[in-house]
């Protein structure tokens, strides 16, 4: 959600990202996940490519994880069993 006046705090705060604009109201950026710097978006490309990133390698860590805890767990069924 993008917004800039009064009328735009209630949807920002429900949104799952906020987005506000610098030259908006003082409530409005202070509700809002992201401020927009100059009322620009040239920065949106790179924060949205950081974040896949990001969450790429959370994904991969998880995975790493999962797969660890699965060879535990038939390590210690085999175990049991003899």
């Amino acid at each position: 959600m993008m917004g800039d006046g009064v009328n735009d705090v209630l949807s920002l705060k429900k949104a799952n990202m906020g987005i506000a604009m610098k030259s908006g109201n003082s409530a409005t950026r202070s509700v809002a996940a992201m401020v927009l710097l100059g009322d620009s978006f040239a920065a949106m490309p790179a924060a949205f490519t950081e974040g896949q990133r990001i969450v790429n390698s959370i994904y991969n860590i998880l995975k790493l994880f999962m797969v660890t805890v699965f060879a535990l767990l038939l390590l210690i069924t085999g175990i049991t069993m003899l």
